[in-house]
């Protein structure tokens, strides 16, 4: 069975990249405290865009599942419902990729 390389990115809302390195903070706390608490989620990483180019993102998460069913389950987390809520009101573009890994 392929593992799942889940990759989301977000444009946020701020007016200045200062601006929106603050609104990231409690949206990668919020995925930090995921660890150990989802069924299948192999590793994860998770943080504000690091080196300033044209067409970076914001912010963006890489998790890793251990199956489609697996991220199926994560979609419906109670707390990757709640990370949805917070991002809601920050977020001006979204962009996801789904990646079977061997």
């Amino acid at each position: 069975m392929s593992r799942i390389l889940h990759l989301v990115m977000w444009q946020l809302s701020g007016a200045t990249s200062a601006e929106r390195r603050l609104q990231a903070e409690p949206v990668v706390r919020a995925f930090e405290a995921l660890s150990g608490k989802i069924d299948g989620l192999q590793s994860l990483a998770v943080g504000p865009n690091a080196i300033e180019a044209d067409g970076a993102w914001d912010l963006a998460v890489a998790m890793t599942f251990t199956s489609r069913a697996a991220l199926d389950a994560y979609k419906l987390h109670p707390a990757h419902q709640a990370i949805k809520s917070l991002m809601e009101p920050l977020r001006s573009a979204r962009a996801q990729a789904d990646l079977l890994i061997a």
